[in-house]
């Protein structure tokens, strides 16, 4: 049980940090 929990967390921070690097590749090429 605490395994599967400790992957979703993984994935969903997984998933932050690419819609993070995508916004700043987005941002960037609009400057």
């Amino acid at each position: 049980m605490d395994g599967l929990l400790i992957f979703e967390a993984r994935e969903q921070g997984a998933m932050r940090i690419h819609s993070l690097r995508f916004g700043l590749v987005l941002s960037c090429s609009l400057i």
